[in-house]
């Protein structure tokens, strides 16, 4: 896999029936499919509860270098289900500049998944899920960030018959897992269904990624903010907006770029 200039050239090899395709940016340009900049509830997973983070005791120098925070502990997120238990909160901006430790998060995962990148027969396909977050996040004074958490979650995507192709070769329900490691996922299993559709169990636990999953996470990055929206630049990977509100030490974020699913939920930082 190459990876240069913002642009993601990588190689599906699904199935020795399918052989190779080629395929270029996961992220084209004109944004992500199926985002939404207004607070939304989503249909999908349970409740996420997140691990106790420590974080460190360094504050934003001047040199605007913020210090070390300690990883918080592993957060537990439920599996996707069939009703939105997560809240969203209102977006309020403000100034985000300091240590923050991940004290609580829920993040639920529905809509659909856009698989077009993927040279499937179809260009989507139902997801739910959830996210859990925890550890520690640090603004510095000069825009640049660290990120110490760790997301993980789980998603259930469900393909219909016709999306059971790759590259236009028709090709088992058990075959086609592969390709969706291409966003992120640690590990898929996919079993047909008594109905004709394609399941597929997705998880994955990553470092850094703030409750987006990344093929290829970094700690570092660069961050602006423009009225209630964050973004977040590592410079490898689609930079990621945020709805946020940092207030009265405390920082919610709820992730909006992202190509596996509409996320509702927070993620609830407190000033350290």
């Amino acid at each position: 896999m190459y990876q240069g200039g913002g642009w993601w050239t990588w190689v599906i090899c699904a199935s020795t029936l399918a052989g190779c395709s080629s395929r270029s940016d996961l992220y084209p340009s004109g944004g992500e499919a199926g985002q939404s900049t207004t607070d939304h509830a989503g249909s999908g997973g349970g409740s996420a509860t997140s691990g106790s983070g420590s974080g460190g005791s360094g504050k934003a120098g001047g040199n605007g270098k913020a210090g070390g925070g300690g990883a918080g502990g592993k957060a537990s997120g439920g599996h996707g289900g069939s009703g939105g238990s997560c809240e969203s909160v209102p977006a309020c901006g403000g100034d985000i500049t300091g240590v923050w430790a991940v004290v609580s998060s829920c993040l639920d995962v529905s809509g659909v998944v856009d698989v077009s990148p993927l040279g499937l027969g179809c260009s989507s396909a139902p997801v739910t899920g959830s996210r859990s977050v925890a550890g520690t996040f640090i603004a510095n004074g000069d825009g640049t960030y660290f990120d110490q958490t760790t997301t993980s979650g789980e998603d259930q995507i469900a393909l219909a018959p016709a999306c059971l192709q790759i590259s236009g070769t028709v090709v088992r329900c058990e075959q086609i897992a592969p390709v969706f490691q291409s966003y992120g996922y640690d590990s898929v299993t996919c079993a047909p269904a008594a109905d004709g559709r394609c399941l597929c169990d997705a998880a994955f636990e990553q470092t850094s990624g703030l409750g987006v999953p990344l093929l290829e996470p970094l700690a570092n990055g660069s961050f602006t903010t423009s009225g209630r929206i964050l973004t977040l630049d590592d410079g490898l990977n689609q930079p990621t907006d945020y709805q946020y509100c940092a207030s009265e030490g405390q920082l919610t974020l709820r992730p909006l770029a992202t190509l596996t699913g509409t996320l509702g939920g927070t993620i609830v930082l407190a000033e350290q």
